[in-house]
């Protein structure tokens, strides 16, 4: 997997943007904290986005990322075809939901699989398309794994006999060691990293700055962009939030997650530097297709909407929660990413609890979902969630 450094790039500092400050400042706030295991808490992983529509956060996370906020559409087929739901019910969730699609327009949805959606490239998977992923190892393997390492050897607090060098932060710390690191040439074949690396700015604000001026990303697209390089590296990301989170509750403030962003776009600046003009062109490509990827994750959203209310209703009672708004308090009360708790049918809360239609169950559904800083026995923040991959810290000190 040979790569050539492109001889146009140049690594004189790039004017600073202060709009690109912004990007990141949102791209941040998207991420929600997870806490350490010995403290953990469930809240809503989609907290940063809670100010948003739920189908317009899950088409989001579905071009950013391929993930699916909702059942897949065999389930919603088997439910049907054992009789758990039927035309009464579906007329009652499209009525609700006011969707366009007609009743046999859903039970064909029902019949077919959901269509793959592709998912808004990066670089990263831009140089990969060159190369035969079955015989080597992709770059979004490598760069995933390298920064895991990176952040597992940072953030160590007392397991290692030895660590990194952690003066000046995560950027500095990582930039240090890119300085003298062979396993990008010896194990992806990119002879020019060294070279390149040398170039690398020495801050991680003057490295994003630098990127996405290489990049040629667009203002409007810098948000979404660095937000799905951060879900690459979600459950890192997430550690790093909870301590800004930490951080800005005693007062201060942490740029840790800021600095995680660099390292990750530091990744995609290099490949870009290591890159000919074709990889280039399909480069300008790419982002070009961005908002094509970004309408068809909307349209999946909306044409599935009307089968998500089926699924609460085959979870028991009445529909009480669906993407784009049915809920038995009207479709404007439930319309939010902040209402989040499960998409698979609640275990523990009988269908019929408190009442013949379900109403005491989900009355209790709803005040775990208004409140979740008060479940008893948790210790909890509302502004926080957990996610996946986060490291295992030393048991608390307090």
């Amino acid at each position: 997997m040979t790569m050539t450094t492109s001889a146009s790039s140049s690594t004189a500092p790039a004017p600073d943007d202060p709009s690109v400050d912004d990007a990141v400042a949102r791209a941040c706030a998207r991420v929600a904290p997870t806490w350490p295991l010995d403290r953990f808490i469930a809240v809503n992983p989609l907290w940063g986005s809670i100010d948003r529509p739920l189908p317009e956060v899950a088409a989001a996370l579905c071009a950013l990322s391929s993930a699916r906020m909702l059942m897949p559409r065999a389930w919603y087929r088997e439910a049907w075809r054992e009789g758990r739901f039927g035309d009464a019910h579906l007329r009652e969730a499209l009525t609700q939901l006011g969707a366009t699609v007609s009743l046999g327009g859903l039970h064909a949805l029902l019949e077919r699989d959901e269509p793959a959606t592709a998912r808004r490239a990066r670089f990263m998977d831009v140089a990969d398309a060159r190369h035969d992923l079955t015989r080597e190892t992709s770059w979004r393997a490598f760069v995933v794994n390298s920064i895991s390492q990176l952040c597992a050897a940072y953030f160590d607090e007392g397991q290692a006999s030895l660590g990194p060098d952690r003066d000046g932060g995560l950027y500095a710390c990582w930039r240090r060691y890119a300085l003298g690191d062979r396993a990008p040439s010896l194990l992806m074949g990119l002879r020019a990293y060294r070279d390149i690396a040398r170039g690398l700015p020495t801050s991680a604000h003057a490295m994003v700055q630098r990127a996405l001026a290489d990049l040629d990303v667009l203002a409007p697209e810098r948000e979404r962009y660095l937000a799905g390089l951060l879900l690459d590296v979600n459950g890192w990301a997430s550690w790093c939030a909870y301590r800004r989170w930490t951080a800005r509750l005693a007062g201060g403030d942490d740029d840790t997650l800021v600095e995680l962003l660099a390292v990750r776009l530091a990744w995609e600046w290099t490949l870009q530097r290591a890159s000919d003009d074709g990889v280039a062109r399909r480069w300008q490509l790419a982002m070009a297709a961005w908002p094509q990827v970004d309408e068809a994750a909307r349209v999946a959203g909306r044409r599935l909407g009307a089968a998500e209310g089926v699924g609460d209703r085959v979870a028991g009672g009445r529909v009480s929660r669906a993407a784009g708004g049915v809920c038995d308090g009207g479709a404007d009360r439930c319309r939010g990413a902040g209402r989040v708790l499960h998409r698979r049918p609640l275990r523990g809360v009988p269908a019929r609890a408190g009442g013949a239609d379900g109403r005491g169950a989900d009355a209790r559904v709803r005040g775990l979902l208004r409140a979740p800083g008060r479940v008893p026995g948790a210790r909890c923040d509302p502004r926080a969630a957990p996610a996946p991959g986060a490291p295992r810290p030393e048991a608390a000190r307090d």
